[in-house]
């Protein structure tokens, strides 16, 4: 399997429990027995969606181990989709002869349950698409490799359920992050490079891309121009626009690390290495490729936070 991370959720971990229970489960063939009622199957006929648990590395368990650095995970979506064009031929039929019989056309809400009952009708017929995502478990924090909120929900509501938080103690908080990152991505955008700590050694530096949100709710997205610049600069400086998304670069001891975008809400996305050491690791490399990333990542993270945290002391209004 190639592993290809290019976002993820961070959550708070308020204890190690969650983090030792994977390092068990990926060696105890008794949790290994639990975990099977949790993996992936296809949706049954009269569903459209299912979830659940795959092995990152083939023939593996479904809890992988990154030598001691993280514990990988790997969710697989299964959606049922049904093609368009497909289900609006039978409604369009259906839609006829029902209109013929009635005497007149039909209503919103009479062309709606039909519409669902076509839907229904073709469910065992549309075709499966499958998706994954992986979950790195770390003893303070948990990335979940997706942007969707609502995959984010469902797999730590399916997480819950798995551990069984009556044995297992299982408090995740998401960051408290309202105003906060918007904080440290507003600073860094007016100031083009914003540098951290005693010694200057995390450096964030402005890219050239930004989303910002305006009092009037009107947004402005920028892209392949310096967010510095005479023309856009001054928008931020005149307080009626926010900064809800931002590229960035981050350097730690002046050497760059990665390239990616942070929003507001603690989404770090479209992420691209730089400078981070991946010799003899190959794209079909999971464990390797896992590793490298768990590591980079989770710097990534804390860095963000130190910088989030230091605004915080230097009196910065958060």
């Amino acid at each position: 399997m190639t592993l290809k991370i290019k976002a993820f959720t961070p959550y708070a971990l308020a204890s190690t429990a969650f983090y030792d229970w994977c390092g068990k489960a990926a060696k105890s063939n008794k949790t290994a027995g639990v975990i099977g009622h949790f993996l992936a199957v296809d949706p049954h006929a009269t569903e459209w969606s299912s979830m659940g648990l795959t092995s990152p590395v083939e023939e593996g368990s479904p809890v992988h181990d990154l030598d001691g650095t993280a514990r990988l995970l790997m969710y697989q979506f299964n959606e049922r989709i049904l093609p368009g064009a497909v289900r609006d031929e039978i409604l369009v039929l259906r839609a006829a002869e029902l209109a013929e019989r009635e005497g007149g056309k039909l209503n919103r809400k009479q062309y709606a349950i039909l519409k669902e009952d076509v839907e229904t009708e073709l469910l065992p017929k549309a075709f499966i698409r499958r998706s994954l995502v992986p979950v790195l478990v770390y003893p303070g924090h948990l990335l979940i490799c997706t942007t969707s909120g609502s995959k984010c929900d469902k797999i730590l509501a399916h997480l819950m359920r798995l551990t069984d938080t009556r044995k297992v103690e299982f408090p995740v908080d998401v960051y408290d992050t309202i105003g906060t990152t918007g904080s440290l991505i507003g600073r860094i955008a007016r100031a083009g490079v914003e540098y951290l700590g005693d010694d200057d050694e995390i450096c964030f530096q402005a890219g050239t891309s930004m989303v910002i949100k305006g009092s009037d709710k009107r947004t402005i997205r920028i892209k392949d121009r310096s967010v510095i610049s005479e023309d856009i600069a001054p928008l931020l400086k005149d307080g009626d626009y926010m900064v809800t998304e931002l590229g960035v670069t981050l350097e730690v001891l002046d050497e760059p690390i990665a390239e990616f975008t942070l929003a507001s809400n603690m989404v770090f996305k479209g992420i691209k290495l730089s400078g981070v050491t991946s010799a003899g690791v190959t794209d079909d490399d999971t464990h390797a490729t896992g590793w490298l990333l768990a590591k980079t990542f989770l710097t990534m993270v804390n860095d963000t936070l130190k910088a989030m945290n230091e605004g915080a002391e230097d009196g910065e209004e958060l």
